[in-house]
């Protein structure tokens, strides 16, 4: 699964050319083609739609514990394009313009493939912020354009509770698939997929309200366990704002979140404020700031 196999046909994408004839070949770790792709984008200059495609097979799939082998296959997978270069220039017939341009391309995926052996930075981001905020919206894109694995606190609370991230349990606020059992499970699991993501290398932001203080520890002790820098990222709406965005959500009726206003109602009662040693941690994201601008500013 790369670019030269892949085309675009009546606004869906085709795959072609596929292994068929060989099981020994045709069978292998999913991670494995995934990377072919992420490499291909990587060296056409579109890291960003890479990382964006790279997390939602990730969110789909759950296979998390790939992180572990994708540089090894990128780098792999670099090497493989390097060396069909090279069969192809040894061959004759080629013309100059040809000759030039499978050059260009070789010197380009073998420095690609060295760029991956680089032993590579780590953050780790959490967001901080009542439903409606913009939190998901806004981290979806930073994400792509850090190169951040994007961890999505509803995504995997339904994924523990066996449910499709589309489905809606009907729970009450604070019953249900949010209660506190629940809750300490969804955060566990962020906590356990965030340490997965980052002993493999990559740097992770993390979306959940992270409204209670209990919550918020655990990230910040697993910083500090990984020596990683920790940022929160605080969404701050007026409540008028976050009620009117709730119910031109549940009106669209497309987003897998399951607040509605006796959530947010709850959540205002119920969230406990920054302290001020985490507000020493904070980069506060008001409602007319672009993710470009906290792409900047986090990579200082």
């Amino acid at each position: 699964m790369h670019l030269a196999n892949t085309a675009w046909i009546d606004n869906e994408p085709v795959l072609f050319d596929c292994i068929e004839f060989n099981d020994n070949l045709r069978w292998i770790d999913v991670i494995n083609d995934i990377a072919f792709l992420v490499m291909d984008l990587d060296d056409r200059g579109e890291a960003k739609l890479g990382w964006h495609f790279l997390n939602l097979y990730l969110q789909e799939s759950g296979d998390y514990q790939g992180l572990q082998l994708l540089r090894f296959y990128k780098l792999y997978r670099a090497m493989v394009r390097t060396k069909v270069l090279c069969m192809r220039l040894a061959q004759p017939g080629l013309s100059d313009t040809e000759r030039k341009q499978d050059i260009e391309l070789y010197h380009s995926y073998l420095a690609l493939a060295s760029s991956y052996t680089a032993k590579p930075s780590r953050r780790l981001i959490i967001t901080h912020g009542l439903s409606a905020s913009g939190k998901s919206t806004f981290v979806r894109q930073l994400a792509g354009l850090c190169g951040f694995i994007y961890l999505q606190s509803d995504r995997e609370r339904k994924r523990l509770q066996g449910m499709s991230a589309t489905t809606n349990s009907h729970s009450p606020p604070g019953g249900g698939i949010y209660d506190a059992k629940a809750n300490y499970a969804s955060y566990e699991r962020l906590q356990l997929l965030a340490k997965e993501a980052l002993t493999a290398g990559y740097s992770v932001i993390v979306d959940a309200t992270f409204l209670k203080k209990l919550q918020r520890d655990r990230l910040r002790c697993l910083a500090a366990e990984l020596l990683v820098p920790l940022v929160i990222l605080d969404f701050q709406v007026a409540d008028a704002e976050l009620r009117r965005r709730i119910q031109q959500r549940i009106a669209q009726g497309m987003d897998i979140s399951e607040a509605n206003m006796a959530v947010l109602d709850y959540q205002l009662a119920e969230q406990q404020p920054l302290t001020e040693e985490e507000r020493a941690l904070v980069l506060t994201v008001s409602p007319d700031m672009l993710p470009d601008e906290v792409a900047e500013r986090i990579s200082k």
